[in-house]
């Protein structure tokens, strides 16, 4: 939540007492919103018309 919000790495592990790495690596999910617009961005990206050949 504290991510969805903008809250900075560095603050967000500070609070739950961790280093950067490790609350990014093992404590941090993505949001299914979150997951679903990265998806959606890609889809665009590799789209057909989108995708350059030779």
């Amino acid at each position: 939540m504290c991510r969805e919000a903008n809250v900075d790495a560095k603050t967000r592990a500070d609070q739950m007492g961790h280093h950067v790495a490790v609350n990014e690596n093992e404590y941090t999910m993505t949001s299914l919103a979150v997951w679903l617009e990265a998806s959606r961005k890609l889809e665009t990206v590799v789209t057909p018309e989108n995708v350059v050949t030779g």
